[in-house]
């Protein structure tokens, strides 16, 4: 190969480099709701750290039908189901990351046990959400077990299914969560549909 050929070769390579580059540059996040799991990054925290102002907040909301009253987290929570078909109405900031369990209980002692995942695992089924009508997918590690925090002066734990939405388009989104737990007194149905508005 002649010199010639050599630094034409180099300069095509080169201008694909930096095209490739640019291209990169150039990319957008992805469009459209994204769920962030586990030890996923929002707002400074991991979902898991979240868990535990969720569940404080979760503890003190009196009117899950208005789950904007008393928030004040950098992330909108949405109250948990407590019935089979509960509704609220909630909006949030453009950008402002939304968090939801389908399933999760709070512990305060002597039943602090009653929050580790190989005992409560097992207890929960056919968890469930949807945002838009579009299905999440649920894997194992969504299980966040034993997250400390304060109750009331006492200490106490939170051990269940926390997502963070991210990623919500201005306008009207409708999240709905089911889940089935099984109790010594038979299974337990939750459900709760939240519209969610973002502006």
């Amino acid at each position: 190969m002649s010199r010639a050929t050599v630094r034409a070769t180099i300069a095509v390579l080169a201008l694909a480099l930096i095209a490739g580059a640019a291209a990169a540059a150039g990319q957008s996040a992805p469009s459209g709701p994204q769920i962030q799991r586990s030890s996923s990054g929002v707002a400074g925290r991991t979902v898991i750290a979240w868990s535990a102002p969720f569940a404080q907040f979760q503890a003190r909301s009196d009117r899950p039908a208005d789950c904007n009253r008393g928030q004040k987290s950098l992330v909108l929570f949405v109250v948990g189901a407590s019935g089979p078909n509960q509704r609220t109405a909630c909006t949030a900031r453009v950008g402002q990351p939304v968090m939801v369990s389908p399933a999760f209980v709070i512990c305060t002692p002597p039943d602090r046990g009653f929050c580790t995942a190989t005992e409560r695992v097992n207890d929960v089924r056919r968890v469930r959400m949807s945002i838009d009508g579009v299905p999440m997918v649920r894997r194992n590690f969504d299980w966040v077990a034993r997250q400390g925090f304060r109750l009331g002066g006492e200490q106490a734990a939170v051990a269940g299914d926390m997502y963070v939405i991210t990623g919500l388009s201005a306008g009207e989104h409708t999240i709905v969560t089911s889940v089935r737990v099984r109790t010594p007194e038979g299974p337990f149905d939750a459900g709760m549909t939240a519209t969610v508005t973002v502006q």
